[in-house]
């Protein structure tokens, strides 16, 4: 679960910086991209929080 909530951090800062690079003229497909990242990051930390309280209430 460690590694998925710390793999929210490098995403947040990649869909900064995507935003930072479309407001200074840059593709929208940066922003996307990092919006993108969050989501598939926010999804993967969702997952792992509902497995470990699977487990930990199918071990009572």
């Amino acid at each position: 679960m460690w590694v998925s909530a710390l793999g929210l951090l490098p995403a947040l800062l990649l869909a900064v910086g995507g935003v930072q690079e479309y407001r200074a003229g840059g593709s929208v497909l940066w922003a996307a991209a990092g919006v993108g990242l969050v989501l598939v990051a926010v999804w993967v930390l969702v997952r792992d929080v509902r497995a470990l309280r699977a487990a930990r209430d199918g071990a009572r």
